[in-house]
């Protein structure tokens, strides 16, 4: 606790300094900025931490965000959910009284269209379509019937569309003949194309709790995969990890053909990125998350019987196995945890950047959440370690960071000054170690 107390102070204290170097740093909007992106690293940075209590280390985790953030990009925006339905639903119309103009209009789409409705229903539209109370009603009726036009034959017609731009998948699926089983596709497809101001965008891809749930598991997998390397096949965590490091920046680039991936306005799961963009009690929602993860991860480490194995484990891992804990499992659970928490943070950072770039989307990260994790307290020998240090850790390199920005330093120096400080630490982890075996020498 001495040094979780200590690096608290050092915190106020640069807190302190930054605020009287530039009253600015207080301000609600800064205060806002810091605890979204303290937030954001925090996350990934336990992970790290309790590998490094184990007395191991990721050096993989950049390179992690990069995969499961391209993948996470395309299973939202590019690749077709086998299982979609091409189906309209009541509440996928966004402006009926526009919708039911546009289809009197006097052009071949609208008439087609509109002449597929029966009478009662059109003169039912034209009546109430401005009435809010009908507007349910409404909606579900006439989701029925352009469902019924969408599941039927293929209403694409060279002269009936010849006025509209198509886009480039309806175009493939007419140059394939718009085989019987792509009727209901390119049926929807086209509808949105003469009214899609009007429609939401057919659903097409995957859902966003499936697509987020393979970039979660995706890293766990790689967490597996490096603890069963380092504890079957006995190799040296920084050689398993920077294997990986080399090996997934390379897979992510060649998955998107080395090209940047974006999530766009994320439109079909809005839900999804409210909730990695959004706020929460005023607060950013990575910040929340963040306090959540920390709580669980604190009873993890300080309060179960696993958190004990962590740290004994890592003081002296042969003593830990002739005393029965299985140490094996320890030591590669550790590594899914770290994948776990990366998978969440890759997925938070994918929204936070809007924008994937598979050569460098979490470049570095890994040396942040090493710092964070030596900073707060956690020893690179392994058995030292708290959640609330890796905290503190966190807090103190961001407000640094930001610290050197107001001071004018380029930023082409923030790797220098990061490096910096964790040679710093493992001296202050050195000089600590020295000077306790010295007291037990005494006594």
């Amino acid at each position: 606790m001495k040094k979780e107390l200590g690096i608290f102070t050092l915190l106020l204290l640069l807190c302190g300094v930054t605020a009287a170097i530039n009253p600015r740093f207080l301000s609600a909007t800064n205060l806002t900025n810091m605890a979204n992106i303290i937030g954001l690293f925090g996350i990934f940075s336990l992970g790290l931490g309790m590998v490094i209590i184990t007395g191991g280390i990721d050096l993989s985790v950049g390179s992690m965000f990069a995969l499961a953030g391209v993948l996470l990009s395309m299973f939202l925006t590019e690749i077709a959910w086998p299982f979609a339905s091409w189906e309209l639903k009541a509440n996928d119309f966004k402006q009926l009284p526009a919708l039911v103009e546009k289809f009197q209009k006097p052009n071949p789409v609208s008439q087609f269209v509109w002449g597929q409705f029966p009478n009662t229903l059109k003169q039912d539209l034209v009546k109430s379509a401005g009435d809010t109370n009908q507007t349910a009603r409404l909606q579900t009726a006439l989701a029925g019937e352009l469902n019924r036009v969408i599941a039927g034959p293929s209403i694409y017609d060279k002269d009936r569309f010849a006025a509209l731009s198509l886009p480039s998948k309806a175009k493939g699926l007419i140059e394939k003949d718009g085989s019987a089983k792509n009727h209901a596709k390119l049926n929807r497809l086209l509808i949105h194309s003469a009214y899609g101001e009007t429609l939401t965008s057919p659903r097409e891809f995957w859902p966003w709790p499936l697509a987020a749930a393979v970039a979660i598991l995706i890293p766990m997998l790689l967490g597996w995969a490096h603890g069963a390397l380092i504890t079957r096949m006995n190799i040296q965590p920084f050689i398993v990890t920077l294997c990986g490091l080399l090996l997934y920046r390379g897979l992510a680039r060649y998955i998107a053909d080395d090209g940047t991936k974006g999530l766009g306005n994320a439109e079909g799961f809005e839900t999804f990125a409210s909730l990695a963009k959004g706020k929460f009690l005023g607060l950013p929602a990575p910040f929340v998350i963040l306090i959540v993860l920390s709580v669980i991860m604190w009873f993890v480490l300080h309060r179960s019987m696993y958190g004990r194995y962590l740290l004994a484990v890592g003081r002296n891992e042969n003593a830990a196995r002739f005393s029965g804990i299985n140490t094996r499992a320890v030591i590669a659970t550790s590594y899914i945890l770290m994948g776990l928490l990366t998978g969440i943070a890759g997925i938070l950072f994918a929204f936070y950047t809007n924008s994937i770039s598979p050569s460098n989307h979490g470049n570095f990260f890994e040396l942040y959440g090493i710092a964070a994790a030596v900073l707060g307290g956690c020893s690179l020998r392994g058995g030292e370690g708290s959640v609330i240090g890796i905290l503190i850790g966190t807090a103190l390199l961001q407000v640094l960071q930001n610290l050197v920005n107001l001071l004018g330093i380029p930023s082409s120096l923030n790797f220098a000054v990061m490096g910096a400080v964790v040679l710093i630490g493992v001296l202050a982890d050195q000089y600590f170690q020295e000077r306790a075996k010295k007291k037990l020498v005494k006594h």
